[in-house]
């Protein structure tokens, strides 16, 4: 399969940004899915007088591998959020929100179906070695930029964002 991925490895500084998010932990189709499907609970709450004007307008996912986990299996984590544009407050329970960016990113560009993400981030993480790019610790960062409820699959597009040093 030919994943429709951009090859040039384009480096950015992510903007500093909040995410609302549901945190899952576990293998990632597992974890990604639970999370999302959760998330999903919450959207009568971003549409809120007050919540945020932008909130739930970017979807993203946000994921890392917690070290001090000892569980293999329970040290990827994986959030399913939405950006927002400032600090949020009075969350409702089962969401968190953190503070990202202001630090540089490989941006990759995705078009195709959402299930192609898996297989753009290991293509993304081979050409990255392949051209000796140094990575470091930090959220890799997967932003849905089309409204799947709108837009073809094959049409779609995400940026997959990879922490480098």
């Amino acid at each position: 399969m030919e994943l429709n991925l951009t090859k040039a490895i384009d480096r950015v500084i992510y903007p500093e940004t909040y995410v609302v998010y549901v945190e899952k932990h576990g293998p990632f189709k597992k974890s990604a899915e639970q999370a999302w499907h959760e998330l999903s609970k919450f959207r009568d709450d971003f549409n809120r007088d007050g919540f945020n004007s932008r909130a739930g307008r970017t979807r993203v996912g946000l994921s890392f591998v917690d070290r001090a986990t000892k569980d293999v299996n329970e040290a990827l984590v994986y959030e399913a959020g939405v950006e927002v544009e400032r600090e949020p407050h009075d969350l409702p329970d089962g969401l968190k929100y953190r503070k990202i960016g202001d630090e540089p990113y490989a941006r990759f560009v995705l078009t195709g179906p959402y299930s192609n993400v898996p297989a753009a981030f290991s293509s993304v993480y081979k050409l990255l070695s392949e051209n000796h790019v140094q990575l470091r610790h930090g959220l890799c960062i997967e932003r849905y930029l089309s409204d799947e409820k709108t837009t073809p699959d094959e049409e779609l597009q995400t940026e997959i964002l990879i922490p480098i040093a």
